[in-house]
């Protein structure tokens, strides 16, 4: 689950006093500054050269591949290490990667992946089967992390050095998307003699950039790998990754030259970067969905009638027009629209006072009850939602206090399952709904205890196991259509907001571009001069 700040349910109402929260972002956005956007003219190809600064609000956690799980860890470790298979443009499907091809047995327990010719690492040694045999079987392995989502693999084998072949204990539809994830990355076998922590601090992958530093805390700087596989890529001669956490600053530095490219500032200040001079802002589409998550390890949260009391009283779309600018939609599903098998006609729980009410009293808390909601601390969304939530809650008689944490700690925290409510966002890593299925859905599958909820309905799961052992889609679409049935009504969480993701760069930057699971390919990036 990549972490990230972050049908139609419910009407908007007149702010009232959302309008404070409103308020509060304008002074925010005032302080942008503003100016008339003059874009430059693109040069007819991409111009070899340059040096790229990429400011993140949180730090990189860690260089190795299977113990990463934040979103600002993740995507610059898929510039070194790179995986079989990748997602398509449309999040939807993967292409050929380190693997050119691939077949299944007709029992559908056996593929064979034949891997790209002439891929070096970038100290110029060959990819063989023996890399990529001992990088997925370490994660396979690994205890935690995202290893779950090879949990389906019986053995890897490898023929000769161009040849993998992978046999699963069952038939399992999602194994492409699995291979795409960024803990199935390659690096050398047995970390070519080292340990893992020598290997991890100067590591050795198939990726366009090779680590120069990582100053933790401060930046991380990556240099372009001469041996890349792609012909005239990368065409930047670094990347550098640098650590700042305040929303203004990064947008200082980048109306400065002193970055070239923000990640997600903050939806309150998007026009007024649009009207910068010099700066261009551009959301994708994702499949970011951002929740409340209610604890089931509580007496209360265990109560279906108060999760469906609270999923009534929350008004997304003023939520959306009050925190996220009108950016966001409201959203039914707990999958995102951009996800495969993703149901629009997914029943909602809309805004409605009267109902949540209701659903209050047919539970064991008419009366309502206090509890605490997890956020992040200095993460400008969260603390809206926070503040929001709390408002609209009072309406039924729950007091809600905010608990803010690091954003950085956020999850691990959430992990500890203390919480009360928490405010939580998924993306979802690969181009196949099982892994959020397994994560949020599942409480032993994903090794999650259903996102740190403790959601369990037995009929939900036998789908989710079903659904990873059929091949025919119109099966498939027909099961995912029932499990989001099913959740809708079991109502583990409110759904909030289906969200893009936001980013502001310079003018001279061309080429980026986020896919709906949230990784980019910085190969693909130039700067003009």
């Amino acid at each position: 689950m990549t972490q990230l700040n972050r049908g139609t349910r419910g009407r908007a109402l007149p702010f009232r006093s959302l309008t404070a929260i409103a308020f509060a972002f304008m002074v925010v956005l005032a302080a942008c500054g503003s100016g008339a956007s003059s874009p430059t003219a693109t040069p007819s190809k991409p111009q070899r050269g340059g040096d790229l600064v990429f400011a993140h609000a949180i730090d990189i956690k860690t260089l190795d591949p299977v113990q990463a799980v934040e979103t600002e860890t993740i995507y610059p470790l898929d510039m070194i290490f790179e995986t079989l298979t990748e997602t398509s443009t449309n999040g939807q499907s993967v292409v050929p990667w380190l693997a050119s091809s691939w077949d299944l047995s007709t029992d559908q327990l056996t593929w064979t992946f034949h891997l790209r010719a002439g891929v070096q690492f970038s100290d110029g040694t060959p990819l063989t089967s023996a890399d990529v045999k001992f990088s997925i079987d370490r994660n396979r392995n690994f205890n935690g992390g995202f290893s779950f989502l090879d949990s389906a693999i019986k053995d890897i084998t490898t023929p000769d050095p161009e040849t993998v072949v992978i046999t699963t204990k069952y038939p399992w539809k999602p194994l492409l998307a699995d291979l795409a994830l960024w803990a199935n990355g390659i690096y050398p076998n047995n970390f070519e003699g080292k340990t893992a922590a020598a290997f991890f601090n100067d590591p050795v992958g198939t990726g366009p950039f090779v680590l120069d530093f990582w100053n933790k805390g401060v930046s991380t700087k990556m240099t372009r790998n001469p041996h890349y596989w792609q012909p005239g890529k990368p065409y930047l001669n670094s990347v550098t990754w640098t650590f700042v956490p305040d929303d203004n600053t990064r947008i200082l530095q980048l109306k400065g030259g002193q970055i070239q490219l923000d990640s997600f500032p903050p939806f309150a200040t998007l026009n007024s970067l649009k009207a910068s001079s010099g700066i261009t802002v551009q959301t994708f589409p994702s499949n970011l969905v951002s929740y409340v998550l209610m604890n089931e390890h509580m007496a209360q949260f265990k109560d279906v009638h108060v999760r469906r009391a609270i999923a009534y009283a929350i008004d997304d779309a003023a939520m959306n027009k009050a925190a996220l600018y009108g950016y966001g939609k409201t959203n039914c599903s707990y999958m995102a629209p951009t996800l495969s098998y993703y149901d629009p006609q997914t029943p909602c729980l809309t805004y409605n006072l009267s109902m949540a009410k209701q659903e209050l009293a047919m539970s064991a808390y008419p009366n309502g009850f206090s509890t605490s909601m997890l956020i992040g601390s200095t993460d400008v969304y969260q603390e809206a939602v926070g503040t929001i939530v709390q408002q609209e809650l009072k309406a039924i008689n729950i007091n809600v206090t905010l608990d803010k944490v690091d954003p950085g700690q956020l999850y691990s925290t959430l992990a500890e399952e203390k919480y009360g409510l928490a405010y939580e966002a998924w993306a979802s890593d690969i181009p196949d709904p099982d892994e959020q299925a397994s994560f949020m859905l599942d409480p032993v599958g994903g090794g999650a205890d259903s996102y740190s909820t403790g959601f369990n309905d037995s009929q939900v799961v036998q789908w989710v196991h079903q659904t990873e052992k059929a091949f025919v889609e119109s099966q498939r679409a027909s099961l995912y259509t029932q499990i989001q049935v099913q959740v809708a009504q079991d109502a583990p969480w409110a759904v909030l907001q289906f969200v893009p993701y936001q980013y502001a760069f310079s003018n001279n930057v061309h080429g980026f571009f986020a896919y709906p699971t949230g990784n980019y390919h910085l190969q693909d990036v130039w700067l003009s001069q």
